[in-house]
């Protein structure tokens, strides 16, 4: 068996941004709030405190509000992809 070293030259940078949702916590529905100077996001996953998918969004989904209302109450992680390939990540806790 071969060993590989794979090393690159490249700056580290943290793999994900931070991404704001509002209200946080939310009851029925929450916003992604970006910069104007952003890309747009083009699709988000939604995961539960287990790291299970809950659900998928689409760009259309992502410019408005998300309906939450019937999910149950806990901390769920959204992790969100741009035009760029660029990812974000926030929390949001229901309740």
């Amino acid at each position: 068996m071969q060993s590989m070293v794979v090393s690159s030259n490249r700056t580290p940078r943290s793999f994900f941004q931070e991404l704001s949702l509002k209200p946080n916590p939310a009851r029925d529905v929450f916003s992604i709030c970006i910069d104007n100077g952003r890309e747009a996001l083009q699709s988000a996953t939604l995961y539960d405190g287990l790291g299970r998918v809950v659900e998928q969004y689409g760009a259309a989904s992502l410019s408005s509000s998300i309906d939450v209302a019937h999910l149950p109450r806990g901390v769920y992680s959204l992790i969100a992809e741009d035009t760029k390939g660029e990812m974000y990540r926030s929390r949001v806790v229901l309740q």
